[in-house]
């Protein structure tokens, strides 16, 4: 059942990521997500984080509980993926109380309140729902295999970009550097000629 809900929130954060937050920054549909398919395993792992972790109904430490979670989760995230594949997914910088662009107070706040509906009213309809699937491991297995195998390929293909930006940024430092030195050697030039010139003229 777990395999069931990761793969459906995380489709709920890719609609939530690629439709409303797309359309607010790009003004069109984008494919914010990490892999090829339709889901976003961040938002998947935040809200199982949640559930399991977050025991009580007091809506104020579901609140509370859920944003530190939530934040972790995300900026440990960036983090990783910055550092493996050299790029950001997000970035809060332009937002007040960010910490490093990785997360900030009001996406942290959102994810709050998310998870207070998440586990007061979302997640119980959907456990009685999801019971129908319960006993079917051939439907678990086909979902885990489509998703190694999008996990596979879409890790192969960040890495690829990967390569491309350090093939460029590494050709943009080597034209930096030989500008640069040859900037210094035609300075050299002609101070050395200036030289000549000004003992000759002396003398």
């Amino acid at each position: 059942m777990i395999v069931l809900y990761f793969i459906f929130y995380s489709i709920i954060g890719w609609i939530y990521e690629s439709t409303l937050c797309s359309l607010i920054k790009y003004k069109k549909c984008v494919n914010r997500g990490f892999m090829v398919g339709p889901y976003c395993p961040i938002y998947g792992c935040g809200a199982l984080l949640t559930i399991i972790c977050i025991k009580s109904e007091h809506i104020l430490l579901i609140f509370i509980g859920s944003m530190i979670l939530s934040s972790t989760l995300e900026y440990i995230t960036a983090y990783l993926l910055e550092k493996l594949f050299l790029r950001k997914w997000w970035d809060y910088s332009h937002f007040p109380l960010n910490l490093h662009g990785r997360i900030c107070i009001y996406a942290s706040s959102i994810f709050g309140i998310a998870n207070v509906m998440l586990v007061r009213y979302i997640h119980p309809q959907l456990e009685s729902l999801f019971d129908k699937f319960d006993g079917k491991p051939m439907l678990i297995g086909i979902l885990i295999i489509i998703l190694s195998i999008d996990v596979i390929y879409s890790v192969k293909k960040h890495y690829s970009v990967k390569n491309v930006i350090r093939e460029v940024y590494a050709n943009t430092v080597t034209k930096y550097d030989y500008s640069l030195q040859k900037c210094k050697k035609t300075i050299y030039e002609k101070k050395e000629s200036l030289s000549i010139k000004i003992t000759e003229h002396i003398n």
